[in-house]
């Protein structure tokens, strides 16, 4: 499988809207909460594709903070899940943000999320600290940082992105 990896655009959404759908049911996002990251932040929205088939996202957002910046939301569709497809989406935004001029790129991930967990920690990431009840009663996630300014690993070029 060949894998691309573009920034998003408007003809992308409804299908990205379909994946975080089948993924996370009545959690998923909106295909709004899309055309609106689209207006908000151009280039923040990446998609992994294979020809026409999507396979998966990665959606930034800046932080409050100067050069800073979260990885809101990295979805592979489980097909393609230990494909690299993560890994390759999770490095272009890595690449994006750097030319953003972010120094530290913020991450939320569900602890029992082992494969994403390890994930992270390969390209740089560390946990900071476990933040209980991060997104409601039970919902608890680390939070995640990684320093992208001195983090050799987002400069490695792979021929599944481009």
């Amino acid at each position: 499988m060949s894998v691309q990896i573009r920034a998003a655009d408007n003809a992308d959404i409804e299908k990205l809207a379909e994946l975080e759908k089948r993924q996370y049911n009545e959690h998923a996002y909106p295909a709004g909460l899309f055309y609106q990251a689209l207006s908000q932040w151009p280039g923040y929205l990446l998609l992994a594709h294979a020809g026409q088939r999507i396979l998966g996202y990665a959606l930034s957002s800046p932080a409050l903070e100067p050069e800073q910046s979260w990885l809101m939301s990295l979805l592979v569709c489980p097909s393609a899940r230990g494909s690299g497809t993560g890994k390759a989406l999770l490095q272009q935004s890595m690449r994006l943000q750097k030319q953003y001029g972010t120094e530290k790129y913020w991450l939320t991930v569900a602890p029992d999320n082992h494969a994403a967990v390890t994930l992270y920690q390969n390209q740089g990431f560390e946990v900071q600290q476990l933040q209980t009840d991060y997104l409601g009663p039970g919902q608890h996630r680390y939070l995640m940082c990684c320093s992208i300014q001195i983090n050799p690993a987002f400069q490695i070029n792979h021929r599944s992105t481009t």
